[in-house]
Formats: C-alpha cells, structure tokens, sequence
C-alpha cells in the first residue's frame, strides 16, 4: 500500500518581474498503516504551483529514512546505498547504545531551464527542516553530492560526453550550495583532494539533527511552512 505526502510552503524565486511558487511531494511504495518500515525510500518532485494547484515539474529528488542504521543490514542495499557506510563511520559512536537514525538524500536535479535560482538550495533546506521535525535522538541528515546528469542518475563522463574538469566544476558549485547551508562536509573525500581528483568522486555533507537548524537563508522569500 503506497502513500503520497504533500509537503507544501510557498517557496519562491523571481523569474523577471513574476514570482513562480513552488512546493515539494513525496512519495513511497513502501508503507504499510500500522507496521514499522526500517529503510522508507521516498521519490520527490518539486512542483510548480499557480493558483495553489501544480502545474509542472521543476524537478526531482530521492530521500531515504533508515530508521535504525546497522552496517551488516545495508549490505543487501549495495547499489543504492553505495559507500554510506564508510561515508558515515566516522559519524558513530560503537558504544552508543541507541541506534542511529538516518536521512539520506542522494539525488537531487533540477530542469536545466530552472536552475541557477535557488530551487536546489531551497528544497534541501526545506527537506531538512522536515527531517528535523521528526528527528530523535542519534538523529542524521547526510547528502551524497555529485554532478547527475538530466534524469537524475551520476554522469557517465566519456558515454555523456563530459570531461573531468567539467565534473569538477559542478562540483564546486555543490560545495558552494551546501556550505552556504551551513552543512559540514564528511572526511571519506575532502573536498580540496576531490577537486584535484582524476577520477569523478562525489562530496558528503550532513547535519546533526539533535542540533537546532538556524534560521532559513529564505526566510524572507518564503510567505509559509508546511500545511
């Protein structure tokens, strides 16, 4: 049994003299009323809204929540779930005796008409004010950072006619949106020897989610929350 989520605000960015709103809907095919799910996969859209109804896609993103993150359990995820477990090591405590909670997000595109105004800052930030929300303790939100190309899937350089200095610089511009979030980065690629990489490599940032987020750098162009 699926279930849709509706994570609505009036999220904004000015296309000339207009302004174009946008919210965010979730989805998953994993959810049973009543029964606890320990990784819920959600695929995202981001909407384009007019008269409070959708009229387009601007793009889309994937979010996971791992309830209860054990290493040997995500074994049997390998393709989805490449490299989190090295990613995140640094991040547990063995002797913690709570289990970890996880979001993960690990694709986030944008159309290429609609990028270069805020949208992929905005939804992460949004996405994890709703994390936070349902956070407890031993809560993470990590992202895997890397150029996709325009269906959401990691650049296949040579195939898609890219070079690596050409990965790098979409690079960059990731390490830019995210610092600019206030998202520490994850040591399994500092950013400096992955920039300098000859081989496409993704970032890693999170957020403690036991932590306050601070005030949205959006604030002033965002006229709601979530209904």
């Amino acid at each position: 049994m699926g279930k849709n989520g509706f994570f609505k605000g009036s999220h904004s960015w000015m296309n000339g003299e207009s302004r174009v709103d946008f919210n965010l809907k979730l989805e998953t095919d994993l959810y049973i009323a009543g029964d606890f799910q320990d990784i819920v996969p959600y695929t995202g859209v981001i909407q384009a809204i007019e008269d409070g109804e959708p009229v387009g896609e601007l793009g889309r993103f994937r979010l996971t929540h791992i309830a209860r993150y054990d290493a040997d359990m995500m074994e049997s995820y390998d393709g989805d779930y490449l490299d989190l477990d090295e990613a995140v090591s640094s991040l547990i405590d063995d002797e913690e005796e709570e289990p970890l909670s996880l979001w993960y997000l690990d694709r986030l595109v944008v159309k290429p008409e609609c990028r270069g105004k805020g949208i992929g800052s905005q939804t992460v930030d949004r996405l994890i004010r709703f994390a936070n929300t349902f956070s407890c303790v031993g809560s993470l939100f990590v992202v895997r950072a890397e150029p996709l190309n325009d269906e959401g899937e990691p650049l296949a350089l040579e195939k898609e006619g890219f070079d690596i200095k050409t990965y790098q610089v979409r690079l960059e511009r990731l390490f830019k949106l995210f610092s600019r979030l206030g998202l520490p980065f994850l040591p399994i690629n500092p950013p400096i020897k992955t920039f300098n990489s000859s081989e496409p490599k993704p970032l890693w940032f999170y957020y403690d989610l036991e932590k306050n987020y601070p005030p949205s750098p959006f604030i002033s162009i965002h006229s709601g929350f979530w209904n």
